[in-house]
């Protein structure tokens, strides 16, 4: 009896056997995909190595792993064989695909212009590791995952050298991201193996590995990988998150090693082959990756399922709605005391955490709040790590800028071409969907911003009003959405805008004990009360919302008679009736209630009036 096949160990085993059944028909690949699906869908699914967590020894070329990444940059696509015929050393013909490989066989005298040859065309994705991906998400996605990969390093630590270092971090495609499209001219055609380096090649210095992996933040760690994808009817963009399954790609052969100038072939351009070893980087630092199977994801909250609406999964929804005002009334109290006693604030705080883009209308990114807390006592050394530390231990994903002039003029914020390369370069700011982005003004000091800065500074103007950035690509500048929270830190107004300003009213007895006060929090989010919130917090995010007629008109009448009401210099506004109904949208989902009624703008006009009242007292 024969020994069952390993289809995880050895895929391309049973990719063969399914090619060799019809080898001339085009279609030969769906059997392929609706093999794995079945596989897919089967518990088999759980012995899947995860290609982020796996020791790198108990990884073999050729076998099924699981890749959830962020696509930073999109390579153009490259030809392959689907179908090639050969001649074995005996002369026995045979035809074999180079479907899910890098390489050809070459053991085979292939001959390329025979009528069975088929050549296609896949995409090709520059992938990295979920930048600023909470501790908690990694260690429940990837338990194999070791303290010491997670992302820790504060950005305050970088030195001058390192500063510049990642500023000039890594190169970029300049095809149409947004739906992948590319001259044809510029596919490559991948065949045979190239060697890595010949007998008496003299090599250089090989390029820093920061330069290559080419993360956004700098010092993060995670992996890089190049994802190539055969389903032409799977679209993805930059900074998507992906999950992918698919085949590992190992061979040392894939690399282009750089030579000196005298082992550089004849005719070859110093920038071509730049370009080559920058895209052709070793496997055993960036693999290659043959996609099988590709989801989107909508959310990153390893507790969830990935591909999640309130229509696929209402049971889901209905848990945590079941319990929604014991899960908000403890959020509330929590950050009420991470806010030094501010329950206000606390309110706004939640608010934050839960909005997300969810529509464009004009220039307009509905669903945004981005929060500027002021007040914020320096003297407390443990206010702000405190502050971080919880956020990241109840959001998805989360990051913390302080914004030093080291900072400021030192990295780069925004992603740019480097032509010389092909390759994007990544900017702190090229991050994915719904990461909070903590930008920490306690940290400016007294100086002077370069024209970095300068720039820097007017991205995340965008970033906060408009959420978007404009890729740097040279020539001109390329705008893409994004959808990333942002909250301020500053003893008094920041200098960058924000929806809100919400002053912190602080109890003085609060400070003296804060620490211990982060502690007793932290000791009372149970793991269980923790991944409670953690659902509360994506779920409500998620949640659908409509405005009744009624309440519009209702609105609209309150509107008018505050306006008729209030003296003109203190009369709301458009913008402030704009900033309510978000604030409205928010609370309400925030209460677990789709949508709005009297009782919650009731809320909502008493938060404005509390937080106008703060900020007239200041002025004063």
């Amino acid at each position: 009896m024969p020994v069952p096949m390993d289809i995880i160990k050895s895929p391309l085993k049973e990719i063969d056997v399914i090619f060799a059944k019809n080898p001339t028909n085009p279609t030969w690949h769906t059997e392929v995909t609706e093999k794995f699906k079945g596989i897919l869908a089967t518990d088999r699914l759980r012995e899947i190595p995860c290609l982020e967590s796996a020791p790198k020894e108990n990884l073999l070329d050729g076998q099924l792993v699981v890749f959830k990444g962020m696509i930073q940059d999109m390579f153009d696509p490259e030809y392959f064989f689907d179908s090639y015929e050969g001649e074995t050393s005996t002369g026995e013909k045979v035809m074999k695909t180079g479907r899910f490989r890098d390489t050809i066989d070459a053991t085979l005298q292939t001959n390329h212009d025979s009528l069975t040859t088929r050549t296609m065309d896949r995409m090709s994705y520059y992938c990295i590791s979920v930048p600023a991906e909470s501790p908690w998400v990694k260690k429940i996605q990837n338990p194999l995952l070791s303290d010491k990969n997670s992302p820790d390093v504060p950005v305050e630590s970088l030195s001058a050298s390192e500063a510049r270092l990642s500023k000039r971090s890594l190169e970029e495609d300049d095809v149409n991201m947004e739906d992948g499209s590319s001259n044809e001219a510029n596919k490559r055609l991948c065949t045979s193996p190239t060697p890595a380096t010949t007998e008496n090649s003299t090599l250089t210095p090989t390029f820093d590995s920061k330069k290559i992996l080419n993360f956004p933040i700098p010092n993060e760690r995670g992996i890089g990988c190049i994802v190539k994808v055969y389903d032409e009817s799977e679209h993805f963009s930059l900074n998507d998150i992906v999950s992918f399954v698919g085949i590992l790609s190992l061979a040392p052969s894939l690399a282009v090693v750089p030579r000196s100038t005298s082992e550089t072939e004849e005719g070859m351009e110093d920038i071509f082959l730049e370009e080559q070893v920058a895209r052709n980087p070793s496997p055993s630092l960036v693999p290659r990756l043959h996609v099988i199977s590709a989801t989107k994801v909508s959310h990153c909250n390893a507790l969830l399922p990935q591909a999640m609406s309130q229509s696929s999964h209402p049971n889901v929804f209905s848990e945590i709605m079941r319990s929604v005002k014991d899960l908000r009334q403890n959020l509330l109290s929590v950050f009420t005391e991470a806010l030094l006693g501010d329950a206000l604030a606390a309110e706004y705080m939640i608010c934050h955490l839960i909005s997300s883009v969810y529509m464009r209308r004009e220039l307009m990114a509905l669903g945004k709040l981005s929060i500027n807390l002021t007040n914020v006592p320096t003297s407390c050394s443990g206010f702000v790590p405190g502050l971080v530390n919880l956020l990241q231990h109840l959001t998805t994903k989360c990051y913390h800028l302080p914004l030093t002039l080291q900072n400021l003029n030192g990295l780069p914020f925004i992603p740019r071409k480097d032509y010389t390369m092909n390759r994007l370069v990544s900017g702190v700011l090229q991050l994915s969907e719904n990461t909070h982005l903590i930008l920490d003004e306690t940290a400016l000091s007294t100086g002077t911003l370069d024209a970095n800065g300068v720039k820097n500074v007017n991205a995340l103007e965008n970033l906060i009003l408009w959420q978007k950035l404009a890729y740097d690509f040279h020539y001109h500048q390329i705008e893409y959405n994004a959808n990333i929270p942002v909250i301020i830190l500053s003893e008094g107004k920041s200098l960058l805008p924000s929806d809100v300003l919400v002053p912190l009213k602080i109890k003085e007895e609060k400070l003296s004990g804060y620490d211990n006060m982060i502690s007793a929090i932290f000791t009372f989010l149970s793991e269980d009360l923790s991944n409670k919130l953690r659902k509360y917090i994506t779920i409500c995010q998620m949640m659908e919302y409509t405005l009744t007629e009624e309440l519009q008109n209702a609105i609209q009448q309150d509107f008018v008679l505050s306006r008729q009401a209030e003296s003109s210099s203190h009369s709301m506004t458009a913008n402030d009736l704009h900033l309510m109904l978000g604030l409205a949208r928010l609370l309400s989902l925030s209460y677990g209630e789709t949508t709005l009624s009297k009782e919650i703008w009731g809320l909502v006009r008493n938060m404005e009036t509390e937080r106008k009242q703060r900020i007239s007292q200041i002025r004063r």
